[in-house]
């Protein structure tokens, strides 16, 4: 029995919607969106506070996959398969050690160091899970940064938390994960950033 091209549409539409939502939500462009909007909220606002979140916690965590998908250790950028996936978020690690010493010299608010300390928290649970469960880095990422700017803006970026459920049907219509291992990742995500804060 063939589909009516209807539903055939409909079903494109759905696979692009679900793909561009992983692309433009993904680990690498999240931080970027997520440190503008955190360091706007500040008036003493300087070029390195933008700049040096950027480049190490988008840019290079980006190369770092291009080089290890070029040198055969990862299959693709967004690390589908679970064995591959510890490598990465231990190395990930590093390049935010970095950033965290050259904010803390150019001044950047200690809330800052915080939620990037939040962030580290995060990539070590999701190392330590990684060889058992397949936790969305998506929604982890996600979750997290939403804590974050929902505790510098409060409610008024309240409508933001609706990213989450958008992102999760997005990482699930692709099959990239199970509820459970989405479920967990939001859990990760807001946990990790609530700790970090908890001691600003």
């Amino acid at each position: 029995m063939t589909k009516s091209p209807i539903i055939d549409l409909m079903s494109k539409f759905l696979h692009a919607l679900a793909l561009s939502l992983s692309i433009l939500l993904s680990p690498y462009f999240i931080p970027i969106f997520f440190i503008f909007i955190a360091i706007w909220h500040f008036e003493d606002r300087r070029p390195a506070w933008f700049i040096i979140p950027t480049l190490f916690l988008s840019i290079i965590p980006l190369i770092m996959a291009l080089v290890l998908r070029k040198a055969g250790k990862i299959s693709d950028l967004h690390i589908s398969d679970l064995r591959q996936r510890r490598l990465f978020y231990q190395l990930a690690i590093l390049p935010i050690l970095i950033c965290i010493v050259l904010l803390y010299f150019y001044h950047v608010p200690i809330i800052i160091i915080h939620m990037l300390v939040g962030c580290i928290l995060g990539l070590l649970v999701l190392a330590f899970t990684a060889p058992h469960l397949k936790l969305s880095g998506h929604l982890a990422v996600l979750s997290g940064a939403l804590v974050g700017l929902w505790y510098l803006y409060g409610n008024k970026i309240i409508f933001s938390f609706i990213l989450i459920p958008i992102l999760a049907w997005a990482r699930l219509y692709r099959r990239r994960h199970t509820l459970v291992e989405v479920i967990l990742a939001i859990i990760v995500g807001v946990v990790c950033m609530a700790t970090a804060l908890i001691f600003s």
